[in-house]
């Protein structure tokens, strides 16, 4: 039975949602409004219900705003993983507060019964990987292995259609595998089960069973492999960094000084503007050693690339700076620092710049482009001249195209 706390909890809940509902649905006026209330109202909770004899009144509130998001038809555009983690942190604070393995059991019980459809499938997935990270003593795996393989075949027996069957078997094998790696089953009997779930990719779970387990070679490897699959794509996944990273720092921690130092060096080239690599390269060479690498090798490899403005302006290199710039034809933010000292340069590109929009420009909108270019060069030496000079001429070009006309009367 509820607490009178919960209670009231519960009503702000129903208050909410009732607030940001049209016809049954929140639409995405109403969907930052429920977002912020229901992320203030978790807070409030986390906050309030803090002591140790508060966990299950907590736990409750958590519950209420997990299954009435996961029921409710909403124009949802990353609310939910906001709303989601809060719940998640909230249900963190309550398994580290439960007493025992009986009140464990309670809790567990929870996402389980309601992995049944009662809330939208991808809110459903928060329940599956909680108990992925949690419940993990040798009596709760016997549970959460009954628990999966029982969804397994019920999957199985489902009148889904096929794509639908083994996307849903992909998933709950994935689960299963690290069961089985919780269990301590050989690490060779869990590599055999990984082939057999399904996925394409299992690289992520096989990553962290490695690291849970230790295998740090194993670990290195798969790394080593991921990162060798992607280096030669012209598109790399969004976790190639984090990939080249972890391994990084494996490296370095597990001793191995030239593996260490030939990773960071290809990291550092792919990746110049980043201030944490510059700092860990830089620090790797003396001062005379640095001016080498950076004359001879460094600058020449990165020259022209947008990314590498930031590491010219630690350099003091502002001609390396206006040269990208120059090829680019685009200051990347840096038109400030490159004006002061290359006034006439600068003032080219915003020439090419204004070139450009008006090659573009079909109606106002593009016209007004133009002329924003052109007030830019009114800031330069020289520049009012420059900027009329292109309006009479963009004028001379368009005759019958009063909008310009009228945009480029200033000038």
């Amino acid at each position: 039975m509820d607490s009178p706390r919960v209670k009231e909890y519960k009503k702000q809940i129903q208050t909410l949602f009732s607030r940001a509902k049209v016809h049954g649905f929140v639409d995405w006026r109403h969907m930052g409004p429920l977002e912020s209330g229901v992320l203030d109202l978790l807070d409030d909770a986390r906050q309030e219900l803090s002591a140790p004899e508060d966990r299950w009144d907590l736990f409750a509130v958590a519950n209420a705003v997990f299954l009435k998001w996961g029921k409710t038809d909403m124009d949802d555009d990353g609310d939910t993983q906001m709303v989601m983690d809060e719940v998640t942190d909230a249900w963190d604070d309550v398994i580290c507060r439960l007493a025992d393995e009986k009140e464990q059991k309670k809790a567990l019980d929870f996402f389980m019964k309601n992995t049944d459809g009662k809330v939208i499938d991808y809110v459903e997935n928060y329940l599956y990987q909680f108990m992925d990270t949690h419940f993990r003593t040798p009596e709760f795996l016997k549970i959460k292995r009954s628990f999966l393989e029982d969804k397994i075949r019920q999957v199985e027996s489902s009148d889904k259609d096929d794509f639908l069957k083994e996307c849903d078997k992909t998933d709950l094998k994935e689960y299963l595998l690290q069961v089985l790696s919780d269990e301590g089953a050989p690490i060779e009997e869990v590599e055999a089960y990984a082939k057999t779930v399904g996925r394409q990719d299992i690289s992520d779970r096989m990553l962290r069973i490695y690291e849970e387990r230790g295998e740090i070679e194993r670990e290195i490897a798969l790394l080593r492999k991921i990162i060798e699959e992607q280096k030669g794509r012209p598109f790399r996944s969004f976790s190639y960094k984090k990939y080249e990273m972890k391994l990084k720092d494996i490296y370095q921690r597990t001793g191995r000084a030239e593996e260490h130092y030939a990773l960071l060096r290809q990291m550092f080239y792919e990746y110049p503007g980043n201030d944490e690599l510059y700092k860990e390269y830089r620090a790797t060479f003396s001062d005379d050693g640095w001016c080498d690498e950076a004359e001879q090798h460094l600058f020449p490899a990165v020259i022209g690339r947008y990314d590498a403005m930031s590491l010219f302006e630690k350099e003091k290199r502002y001609d390396l700076m206006m040269d990208t710039a120059e090829r680019a034809g685009d200051f990347y933010g840096y038109e400030k620092v490159l004006k002061k000292r290359y006034p006439e340069r600068c003032l080219k590109i915003l020439a090419m710049k204004a070139d450009e929009e008006m090659e573009l420009a079909t109606q106002r909108k593009g016209y007004r482009k133009v002329a924003r270019v052109l007030k830019k060069m009114l800031g330069y030496p020289g520049g009012e001249s420059v900027a009329k000079e292109l309006a009479e001429k963009y004028r001379k070009e368009y005759p019958r195209r009063p909008a310009l006309w009228e945009e480029l009367e200033r000038f």
